[in-house]
């Protein structure tokens, strides 16, 4: 099973932004590259979005902002033909990466548990394939926050056998996104190191 997960960026008018339907795109195109190839077909595919509303009220509705990102890119992959699962959880990056691949864990124990055990205890289902997509200036933080939530305290079993991989979108920073990102980079590093998360 493939798990595409586009990270929340931005929201245009309640509908989701350029940058955040980049990165929709840049999964949809993956995985439709892969059923061109043969490789799978797409009812293997489902997104997870897990932003919430605003920084301030991630899983509560504003007076400016009555759908959640999540409920956002949940619409865009559904008409698109792929399956999603949208819950308002979380605001930021940490915060999305750990509340989507808790979501991942649940659904894939799931999907285990409803597939008959094979000759020798192997089920051919196999471990969870996540695809995460972003833009190249947020890539580095997201891998970091993967490296540790996958290695970390969680331990969820499943992330322990997960292929990851990492699908650049086609949109770009302005140079203070790029500064602040940076910054962001080395807090988070901070934070793993030295055990503030």
């Amino acid at each position: 099973m493939y798990y595409l997960v586009p990270l929340a960026y931005d929201r245009s008018l309640d509908h989701a932004g350029k940058g955040t339907i980049a990165r929709c795109q840049a999964l949809g195109n993956y995985a439709r590259d892969l059923c061109n190839l043969s490789v799978t077909t797409e009812d293997e595919f489902v997104f997870i979005a897990t932003a919430g509303f605003t920084k301030e009220s991630p899983l509560e509705p504003t007076q400016e902002h009555h759908e959640s990102l999540a409920f956002q890119i949940g619409n865009y992959a559904r008409s698109k033909s792929f399956r999603a699962i949208a819950k308002p959880l979380a605001w930021g990056t940490y915060q999305e990466l750990f509340e989507a691949l808790g979501l991942i864990c649940n659904e894939h124990s799931l999907i285990l548990a409803s597939h008959p055990v094979q000759i020798l205890g192997v089920n051919h289902i196999g471990p969870p394939k996540i695809c995460i997509s972003t833009n190249l200036g947020h890539m580095p933080r997201v891998r970091l926050v993967c490296f540790f939530l996958r290695h970390g305290k969680m331990k969820w079993t499943h992330l322990r056998y997960a292929e990851f991989q990492f699908i650049t979108a086609r949109h770009s920073f302005t140079p203070k996104e790029w500064a602040q990102e940076t910054i962001k980079f080395f807090i988070y590093l901070y934070r793993f190191l030295f055990k503030k998360w």
